[in-house]
């Protein structure tokens, strides 16, 4: 089976398969991320313990610049549809077009499976996430889901809008 790795490209970045070395820098990189929910859950975003259980749970993914971790995703198919969550870049990264290469990534490799849509979480506290996504075709399907005082609103993409 293929796996999202043969449908990423961007110029000096690679996508790699999770590695249990990848584990502090991946938790230090999402951690610094996401810190603008700390107050709200409690707790910062991911911890070890966490984070294995997501790579167990998914086809988890991690991008790197001449060796350095730089950002990371994960897939899981859910019916017909493939999800992906956690995608996270480098603050050095953001804005460089490497959010919107492994989006195309996933919706070349969700076709390649067969699903008929992607679909993504954003959380409450990131409204502005609503508008970069819509950018990109995907519309809120209505479905929500409490996650501790944080509310995951749900994205979706048919695959017929999908543009090479």
């Amino acid at each position: 089976m293929t796996s999202l790795v043969e449908y990423f490209r961007y110029q000096g970045a690679q996508l790699s398969s999770f590695d249990s070395a990848d584990t502090a820098p991946l938790v230090s990189l999402i951690n610094a991320a996401y810190s603008y929910q700390d107050a709200a859950k409690g707790e910062p975003r991911i911890n070890a313990e966490k984070l294995h259980k997501r790579t167990t749970q998914s086809e988890f993914y991690v991008i790197k610049h001449s060796g350095t971790i730089i950002g990371c995703v994960y897939t899981e198919q859910k019916g017909t549809a493939l999800h992906f969550g956690l995608l996270t870049l480098s603050k050095d990264y953001r804005g460089s077009g490497l959010a919107p290469a492994i989006i195309r990534g996933i919706e070349a490799y969700a076709g390649a499976r067969g699903c008929a849509s992607v679909q993504l979480d954003y959380m409450s506290l990131a409204p502005w996430l609503r508008a970069y996504y819509e950018k990109f075709g995907f519309t809120e399907t209505g479905e929500v889901t409490e996650w501790g005082s944080i509310n995951l609103i749900q994205m979706s993409k048919p695959l017929g809008l999908v543009r090479g």
